[in-house]
């Protein structure tokens, strides 16, 4: 089992936060941000349809091999983190 951590700035276009392994994976991430929310989904997350992640909150979840996780914000850029557990 892989563990991956990493830190992405993700700015007003879409930005690519993770690729899933082939074994697939769950993914964490934290807006590290005071104050700006950030929005995650796939190659065409839009900050009208991405699923928010509020200023000092985390979410998790499980994709299928080969997923791309992708972020935006409405303006300039943020600091994510993020933590990769793959599956076996």
């Amino acid at each position: 089992m892989a563990i991956t951590a990493n830190h992405i700035t993700v700015a007003a276009t879409a930005t690519l936060i993770a690729t899933i392994p082939s074994g697939g994976g769950t993914v964490f991430i934290t807006n590290t941000d005071a104050s700006v929310t950030v929005y995650v989904g796939g190659s065409a997350v839009t900050t009208s349809i991405g699923f928010q992640i509020l200023p000092g909150q985390s979410m998790s979840e499980t994709y299928a091999p080969g997923e791309n996780v992708y972020g935006i914000v409405s303006t300039g850029t943020l600091v994510v983190h993020y933590f990769m557990n793959e599956a076996i």
